[in-house]
């Protein structure tokens, strides 16, 4: 069963024209475009921030053992 936000979405855009429909429909698109940008960035940042800690630990493991 629907949720109510779900139900209440439905109805509203059953009650919009096509121009509306179409402006929300773009802009739930861009929503998704930005979400998937932001989720990229923030996995780009983990990888590199873990590949430059992991590099630092590297270095001074080969000066420790020198």
């Amino acid at each position: 069963m629907a949720g109510a936000n779900e139900t209440d979405l439905r109805t509203a855009y059953d009650r919009m024209t096509p121009s509306e429909r179409s402006r929300f429909i773009e802009q739930r698109q861009d929503a998704a475009r930005t979400n998937r940008a932001i989720a990229t960035r923030a996995l780009l940042h983990k990888v590199f921030t873990t590949a430059k800690s992991n590099l630092g630990r590297q270095r001074l493991r080969r000066a420790a053992l020198g």
